[in-house]
């Protein structure tokens, strides 16, 4: 967690504007939305679900919108309280969708002359789960009628805006999506983004080599390369690549004229396709460090033919070492750019294509990871003390017990940070903030990073007044921060987890959290005669942890033994572990967490418990928390036993996350996600998830001769999100629709589905994974009656082999639709 929001402060730091100049807020959700559709509101359409929240948003509020995938999508609309003239201009929003499984975002406009309805395609590839700028600019040329409105005089009029939609597009898929909108600004078309290459002057071109010549552009296996004078995006020349199918693909290289620094950048290409029958493309970088060559695959078979922008984000997150270049030391240097590759995969078809290159400029990178908590205070804007008191101004910081406080930049998390000096003597010092309001805290946690420059206090506690009685609650937080270091700590605001001071208010005995009047954040000192500094930034309120039953938090005892066939319930035991513990200096929502090291020798480790009593995991899934030292390794495993005959079971959950810090690991508890590993119990063939009597949870560490630390907390069984919308009701199936079950299954390397229609029909065959996203269409089209077969050879639609796991296969027509459940093992 800290290394992730360390990043992001680091990248958001590294953003400036990507305006020309003027720029006007249209919509930032902060305050009461009117969904009236009148002038100056919004309206929604073909949503289930519609609201406004402070929970993710990009900043203070955003709109949600929440869509099952039957149908085409759904959208927002707002009125304009003035018609307006948007000459030069384009619309900014920023977007986060918690799935990348659709098709496009659309941005529509209507002018008044006469209500005609103009559309543009913004954007076809999103990043899940974060927030995503898009920008329509507003210039005839890129919208197209839509015809579904105005009389029309067939001439978009950008001086009479009068409305505009925001539609996503969801391509049918059959599971439920939330999307959030979010700073909807009008600005100036900016002007000021460095050009890499338009191709309107001299382009020089040379054979491909491994010392490329500086400022000069080359080619690798492509049939034919030119400058085209027929196909121009902003205009009259784009460089055009010529392939024919066979082979992997082909592409263009670029060396620098110098190595630069593209930390918080992108690279736009705009791109045209004269068909939509290829893999994806693909973005590669070297850096200057050591010529290695990084890659990051940007878009998958987008769905439209024609130019679109296609943006690469400059982060060594979205990228991975190719492994075909340079002497290597691991490390992507983004400062030190010196070339970068465009790559075109085209899935072997044997025809020929033609790919247009123009427009390719260094941008300001247009993405931020997703912030989950509405901020309460980052101390970066005008922070306003005062005097301890009693009754203190809403909206207003004092502090308690303290010799200085002030905010400062220097030793900050992001931007400045307060800072709180103290002498040892005494108990300890503290600020308080007073809110504006009384707040609904109701279900939430206050998160706040705290850096302290000695590990010699007693602990941090924080209290909370309700407006009731002004009583003064408080739970103690955290017993061991790490020195020298920006800490995360999180307060449950929940009753049970609060005590009552007894030091201020008349008292009910009851803390209110629905009438939160104000904070404190109080660090204990234990008396020592020194002087410390204490520093506290980011404040946040959240939404608080999952509610779960816990199997285990290691706050209390632990029992461990020795392994065994019989382990005793309620115990756990280690395998091939070389030592394990439970430390009370390091956990996730707690202060404690279970340890494994071991040396790389070998194939892995684990850790196994046996449950007080045999439990039924019916359609539940275990959330496991971890924490690795570091990222060189295999995956997670994780395993059951039933109590019927002790078969032990086993799922891959992950394989080689790319970060460091405490992530939930998430197991499914299904027969369908298991195989049965062969090394445990007499066997039935058939895990029971009603009979579950213990678990291992195992780390594969490829064998590689170093030491490495695990560390495993707030183990939870919760009901299953495993979306099952995609389930064969018999009672629905008319006879004349067969899917029979594929074979072989399981499968690998390929498998045959076989089906049958009465009447000839449009259908469509598709494979999904266990999140509904769709992976592969193996069928398009119109089909006669009869039977049919058809091969799946495991891979999808990106001509990449799936991951082993348990698929669904789904034939659908315009009446009907079968399933079936297929599994893959390598």
């Amino acid at each position: 967690m800290k290394y992730s929001k360390l990043w992001l402060i680091l990248f958001v730091a590294s953003l400036v504007a990507t305006t020309g100049g003027f720029a006007q807020t249209i919509e930032d959700f902060n305050s009461e939305i009117n969904f009236a559709n009148v002038p100056g509101g919004w309206d929604v359409f073909s949503c289930d679900a519609n609201y406004v929240t402070h929970s993710g948003a990009f900043s203070g509020g955003a709109l949600v919108l929440e869509r099952e995938g039957i149908s085409w999508g759904c959208g927002a609309q707002y009125t304009l309280p003035t018609t307006q003239d948007w000459t030069g201009k384009q619309v900014s929003f920023w977007v986060n969708i918690d799935s990348v499984e659709f098709t496009t975002i659309n941005f529509q406009v209507f002018d008044a002359v006469d209500g005609e309805q103009w559309e543009q395609k913004v954007s076809q590839s999103p990043q899940q789960g974060a927030w995503v700028e898009f920008v329509a600019t507003i210039s005839p040329e890129y919208f197209h009628d839509v015809g579904n409105g105005g009389v029309g005089d067939d001439a978009l009029d950008v001086t009479q805006i009068t409305k505009f939609n925001i539609i996503l597009f969801n391509n049918g898929e059959l599971f439920r999506r939330k999307v959030m909108f979010d700073e909807f600004t009008l600005q100036d078309v900016p002007t000021t983004q460095p050009l890499v290459e338009s191709f309107e002057g001299t382009v020089t071109i040379e054979d491909p080599s491994a010392t490329p010549t500086p400022g000069a552009w080359n080619t690798f296996s492509c049939d034919s390369t030119f400058l085209d004078s027929s196909l121009a995006h902003d205009g009259t020349v784009s460089f055009a690549i010529q392939r024919d199918g066979v082979s992997w693909g082909c592409g263009m290289q670029y060396a620098l004229p110098q190595a630069q620094d593209w930390t918080g950048k992108a690279v736009s290409v705009w791109i045209h396709i004269d068909s939509t029958e290829f893999t994806g493309l693909n973005f590669q970088i070297f850096d200057a460090v050591d010529n290695e060559q990084w890659e990051q695959k940007i878009v998958t078979n987008p769905l439209a033919q024609g130019w679109q922008q296609i943006v690469a984000h400059i982060d060594p997150a979205y990228y991975h070492d190719v492994g075909n270049g340079g002497l290597g030391d691991k490390n992507l240097d983004v400062t030190q750019i010196s070339k970068f590759n465009i790559i075109f995969l085209n899935r072997g078809e044997n025809f020929r294509r033609q790919i247009n290159v123009d427009d390719i400029r260094i941008i300001d990178s247009p993405i931020r990871s997703l912030t989950d908590a509405h901020t309460v205070e980052d101390f970066d804007s005008g922070v306003t003390f005062e005097g301890p008191s009693a009754t203190p101004t809403p909206g207003l910081w004092n502090s308690f017990s303290c010799d200085s406080a002030y905010v400062s930049a220097d030793g900050s998390l992001s931007g400045q940070a307060l800072v709180i000096e103290r002498e040892g003597v005494s108990w300890g010092c503290g600020v308080q903030y007073a809110l504006p309001a009384p707040e609904n805290w109701r279900g939430k946690n206050v998160s706040f990073w705290v850096h302290i420059d000695t590990v010699e206090f007693t602990s941090i506690n924080f209290q909370v007044f309700d407006a009731i009685d002004g009583e003064q609650c408080e739970q103690r937080v955290s017993q061991s921060p790490q020195q020298g270091e920006w800490v995360e700590f999180v307060a449950q605001i929940s009753p049970e987890y609060f005590h009552d001071v007894g030091n201020g208010g008349l008292g009910n005995g009851r803390l209110d959290v629905t009438q939160i009047v104000k904070f404190n954040l109080i660090v204990l000192n234990n008396g020592e005669n020194f002087r410390r500094t204490i520093r506290f930034d980011e404040i946040r309120l959240q939404d608080a942890f999952d509610s779960a039953p816990v199997i285990e938090d290691f706050e209390g005892t632990v029992t461990f033994e020795d392994p065994s066939a019989t382990p005793t319930p309620g115990v756990w035991n280690s395998f091939s572990s070389d030592t394990v513990f439970v430390t009370d200096k390091f956990g996730h929502e707690g202060s404690s967490s279970l340890v494994i090291k071991k040396a790389g020798v070998g194939w892995g480790c684990g850790a196994q418990y046996a449950l007080p009593s045999t439990q039924d995991w019916t359609d539940m899934a275990a959330i496991v928390w971890i924490y690795v030292d570091t990222v060189e390794f295999t995956g997670y495993n994780f395993q059951v036993f039933d109590a019927v005959d002790g078969e032990q079971w086993e799922q891959k959950i992950v394989t080689n996350p790319l970060a460091k810090g405490w992530q939930p690991i998430v197991a499914q508890i299904d027969p369908a996600y298991f195989v049965d590993n062969g090394n445990g119990g007499v066997g039935d063939g058939q895990p029971d998830p009603s009979q579950i009597t213990k678990f291992n949870i195992i780390f594969l560490n490829r064998g590689e001769n170093f030491a490495r630390t695990f560390y495993v907390d707030d183990i939870r069984v919760i009901e299953s999100e495993l979306v099952t919308s995609i389930i064969n009701d018999l009672n629905l199936i008319p006879s004349e629709f067969t899917l029979t079950q594929n074979y072989p299954n399981p499968f690998n390397p390929t498998t045959t589905i076989e089906y049958s229609l009465e009447n000839t029909a449009e259908i469509q065959l598709s494979i999904f994974n266990v999140l509904g996203q769709k992976i592969r269409t193996l069928v398009n089209g119109k089909q006669g009656s009869g039977g049919h077969s058809i091969q799946w050879n495991g891979r999808n639609d990106a001509g990449t082999t799936v991951a082993s796991g348990v698929y669904v296969y789904v034939l659908r027509s315009d009446e009907v639709m079968l399933s079936r459940k297929l599994m893959l093992l390598k």
